[in-house]
């Protein structure tokens, strides 16, 4: 025949280092709480992939021995087999590579050891700008989940399921970025999968008056890097003809598990004297 009421606080505490850690008294009203302390450890990958985890994190890269400046994917997938409340997902940063979001997160459904998982797949395009070696963080994931045990509410019948936080880390990943090889005497340095050259003039015909501009557009597109990674061409005046060329255009485009640069420049020839 009486009324129990109470209030109750979550605090959710993430360690920032390892060793013995004092979590102080919490004073309300006229109490206090004991003083806890706690004992953190070396961090370890924790992605628990077992058959009976409901969320687990892998993180890969395509290849571990870039080049210098070359492209590597870096993929993040979170399996989750129920639902994932305030979910995020750290992301790589790096002192010494260029890291580009590849596109938008992929979501799709899988089975793994006979269980049906809930997908999120996020990429990274990244180039080391040095050579020698280069470590990607692990990645972690922060979420809650819902608690095995429910609370009924006795007034209303209804079932009031608590959620909990948990705390996921990936694994760290290596590189050993090599450096551009002795033999490469170019002067520019492109780590490219693929080159290809286009242009195209116009008018198309060979006939041209002199004070009328003939228009060269010429378009550099190769596979694995980006657009500012492509070099700039360098024209000169030739006998007969003046040159304007226009600022390089430059862009990059995210395809399937790759990115693909294209730099564009237009140039304007104009006649100055008849003649072939």
């Amino acid at each position: 025949g009486k009324v129990d009421s109470r209030t109750t606080w979550t605090i959710t505490l993430a360690p920032k280092h390892i060793g013995e850690l004092t979590i102080p008294a919490l004073t309300i009203n006229n109490e206090q709480t004991p003083v806890l302390f706690l004992q953190v450890s070396e961090t370890t990958a924790d992605t628990g992939s077992g058959s009976d985890t409901p969320v687990f994190l892998e993180n890969e890269v395509d290849k571990t021995d870039p080049y210098v400046q070359g492209m590597v994917l870096y993929t993040m997938r979170v399996f989750f087999a129920v639902n994932l409340v305030q979910g995020s997902l750290s992301e790589p940063e790096l002192e010494n590579a260029f890291v580009h979001r590849q596109g938008e997160d992929r979501e799709y459904q899988t089975m793994h050891e006979g269980k049906p998982y809930h997908v999120i797949e996020r990429q990274f395009i990244i180039f080391p700008q040095i050579s020698g070696n280069l470590v990607i963080p692990a990645p972690i994931l922060d979420a809650q989940i819902p608690e095995n045990v429910s609370s009924r509410d006795p007034f209303f019948d209804r079932i009031f399921t608590n959620n909990r936080p948990i705390r996921l880390r990936g694994d760290t990943v290596t590189l050993e970025v090599r450096p551009r090889p002795d033999k490469s005497n170019a002067q520019n340095w492109l780590p490219a999968e693929s080159v290809e050259l286009f242009e195209d003039w116009q008018p198309e015909n060979d006939q041209v008056a002199v004070g009328d501009p003939l228009t060269r557009n010429i378009t550099i597109k190769a596979l694995g890097v980006t657009g500012e990674q492509l070099p700039d061409l360098q024209f000169t005046d030739i006998d007969g003809f003046k040159l304007y060329p226009d600022r390089a255009q430059s862009n990059t485009q995210n395809l399937q598990n790759n990115i693909q640069g294209e730099k564009t420049l237009r140039l304007a020839y104009m006649p100055t004297q008849p003649g072939t």
